[in-house]
Parts: structure tokens; sequence; C-alpha cells
């Protein structure tokens, strides 16, 4: 998730850049740059939250862990997860709509 984060920073700075100096976007290249970028970061992401999920699922109905052990929040793991599936969600609608984009170029 920290790639996520430097990456969308990025393009946050990218967007900014271009709005200040009022130009479009329409290189080829650097969209095939930023959509290369975005689909790596996607991937990644969606890896991190499935393997997150794999951890939850051991702790919780594998092992009895979180009963074995009530301090733990596995609750808020829980929460986390699902709020790593939304991040990978919205990435994978950015890449989608940054593929048509590229398509209309």
């Amino acid at each position: 998730m920290g790639v996520q984060l430097v990456w969308s920073f990025l393009l946050i700075c990218l967007d900014i850049l271009l709005l200040a100096t009022n130009t479009d976007y329409h290189e080829t290249w650097a969209v095939c740059m930023i959509l290369i970028g975005d689909w790596c970061v996607s991937i990644l992401s969606w890896t991190a939250a499935t393997a997150s999920a794999g951890v939850i699922v051991l702790f919780r109905r594998d092992t009895k862990f979180c009963k074995a052990f009530p301090l733990l929040a596995c609750d808020q793991y829980e929460k986390s997860v699902f709020l790593a599936f939304m991040a990978w969600s919205f990435m994978a609608a950015s890449a989608l709509s940054l593929v048509w984009f590229r398509a209309s170029l």
C-alpha cells in the first residue's frame, strides 16, 4: 500500500502541475506510462488485499486465534481488509477509465 500512496501522490502532483499551466495531457507515451503504472499498482494492491484476507480467514476460522486472544483487534483487521478491497476497486476503475481514455486518443 506504500507503493500506492507514492504513486497516487505523484499523479496528484502531475494533475496540479497540468491544471496550473492549463495544458492538455494527450501525449501517447505519457498516457501509456501512467496506464502501465496504474495497472501494476492495482495488481499489487489486489494482491495485498487478498493476502490480508487470507490471514483474517486463518486467524478467525482456521486457528480460532481471535477467540484465544480476545485482546487482538481482529474486527479492525477485517475492516482494514475491507478498506483495502475498496481502495483496489477504485484503482481498478481508474485503470479501466485510463484504458478507455487511451483508446480514444
